[in-house]
């Protein structure tokens, strides 16, 4: 018994982080300003502009998600890429499809499936 109330104590409580951290790494702590290094010092080209908004801009998205530079051009890697259009009309986008000779439609979604041998009980 002493050993399960050991091994329970290590199970973290439902819907909580499982790293924490304490003293002058802690989030509110006032020193965390003076050891976390910047981004400079991290090695990244450009400082991080935190505009206190929660969007961040497409470009920052897809680079940080996919590792896709999509602020320059792929091509010449000078000029800048900028959004011309946003179609969202349901005809034009498959008559852009059909040209390209891409699928127009989705794939249909499959159903969900369930494993009835594991709901199978087996009477006595």
């Amino acid at each position: 018994m002493a050993l399960l109330a050991k091994l329970a104590a290590l199970v973290p409580l439902p819907r909580m982080h499982l790293v924490r951290s304490g003293g002058c790494v802690a989030p509110h702590s006032h020193l965390r300003g003076a050891i976390i290094p910047t981004p400079r010092q991290q090695g990244l080209d450009e400082e991080a502009t935190d505009t206190g908004s929660p969007h961040w801009r497409w470009a920052q998205l897809l680079k940080r998600v996919f590792a896709l530079d999509m602020a320059r051009c792929p091509c010449c890697q000078q000029g800048a890429l900028r959004i011309m259009a946003a179609i969202t009309q349901g005809e034009v986008i498959r008559k852009i499809l059909r040209h390209l000779k891409l699928a127009v439609d989705p794939p249909p979604i499959a159903p969900a499936r369930v494993r009835q041998e594991a709901f199978a009980w087996s009477s006595p």
